[in-house]
């Protein structure tokens, strides 16, 4: 049943793109409509593929042609715009890690979905910051990846993520790190102060545990 439902589907899309290129060999679609008709034409193939998912939740392979399909209409619309702020790389990336992010919200046993979901958000949010801001956010990429790790390791009692914890670790002291590396001689005094701060506290508080010890072994004697 399940095979005969991606053939159907599979069908009806090869159907639709032939009478689209059919109609564009023709030229029966106008050049100033064009970037409209094929935006209409991913936007089609993403909206069924949306479909048949929804009505055959075990076939989640079907997300990943669908959120692409995503993708692609949501670069050619933005592209098409007078002006835009947001790169369409950026949108396309977004799109496609949904399909991860659906497969590990709705199959627990897929965790391992998470992590190019983390990836490609990442890479999405890291584009977008940049195409904007036009400069270097570098760090984001670590954060973006030691907060997908960091996320793993909180599932950990019902998934095998425990080691998640140690690239999380990693990639957030990275990502933190390096934005205060060129700045580093303003710094570091800081970070000896709070060394500092928590080798005195800890001692004053080992001192404490110390002393009752201390008076009850000399009542005592």
């Amino acid at each position: 049943m399940a095979k005969q439902s991606q053939r159907i589907f599979w069908s009806i899309m090869l159907i639709l793109f032939g009478i689209f290129f059919l109609l564009d060999n023709f030229r029966l679609v106008p050049p100033e409509l064009g970037d409209l008709f094929w935006t209409g034409i991913f936007g089609v193939g993403a909206f069924f593929g949306l479909i048949y998912y929804l009505s055959h939740r075990d076939q989640w392979w079907i997300l990943f042609p669908t959120f692409t399909f995503f993708g692609i209409t949501g670069v050619m619309f933005v592209e098409s715009l007078p002006f835009y702020l947001i790169e369409g790389g950026s949108i396309f990336l977004f799109m496609l890690s949904l399909a991860f992010w659906i497969i590990f919200v709705t199959e627990k046993q897929h965790w391992w979905a998470a992590i190019p979901a983390g990836v490609l958000t990442t890479l999405a949010g890291v584009a977008a910051v940049e195409s904007v801001t036009h400069g270097d956010p570098g760090s984001l990429l670590f954060i973006g990846l030691g907060l997908t790790f960091g996320m793993l390791w909180l599932i950990r009692q019902e998934s095998p993520t425990g080691w998640a914890k140690w690239p999380a670790m990693i990639l957030l002291f990275l990502g933190f790190f390096f934005p205060i590396v060129p700045r580093l001689d303003q710094v570091w005094p800081l970070i000896l102060i709070a060394v500092g701060g928590w080798m005195l506290f800890k001692t004053m508080k080992r001192n404490k545990k110390i002393k009752p010890l201390s008076t009850t072994e000399t009542s005592n004697k």
